[in-house]
């Protein structure tokens, strides 16, 4: 995880008419990258002003974001969209990330002890 990129938007596509509506287009947001465990937590959790009807729509679907949209409102739902990418990244950053690397090191630190102790008892072990 010590590699973390935050997640941009990379592509907006419309790809037809939403399937459920035809009175809505279909809006898909494409992602640099899935997000990690916890991002999608921050994604429309709050901060930015979102119009209740996008942020039930959204749906985070491996590395796009997918929500029907009205014509009207496709520039200013993608803008919405894309400035609560920014936020949960910051959020993901300082509330998640920081235990993330902490747990890792961790990790690496026990596995480093486990593997200075098997290495130690094959020392030892050549000498009885």
């Amino acid at each position: 995880m010590a590699d973390w990129q935050p997640i941009e938007v990379t592509r907006v596509e419309v790809p037809g008419l939403n399937p459920m509506s035809e009175h809505y287009l279909d809006v898909v947001l494409h992602l640099s990258a899935a997000p990690p465990p916890g991002w999608a937590q921050r994604f429309g959790s709050g901060g930015v002003s979102v119009p209740m009807n996008l942020r039930a729509a959204w749906r985070l679907e491996g590395s796009s974001i997918r929500f029907p949209a009205e014509d009207s409102d496709l520039e200013a739902w993608v803008a919405k969209t894309k400035e609560c990418v920014a936020l949960a990244n910051e959020e993901y950053e300082t509330q998640v990330l920081p235990d993330v690397l902490a747990r890792e090191k961790a990790d690496r630190e026990r596995q480093a002890e486990r593997d200075r102790r098997v290495e130690e008892a094959r020392r030892r072990a050549e000498n009885l």
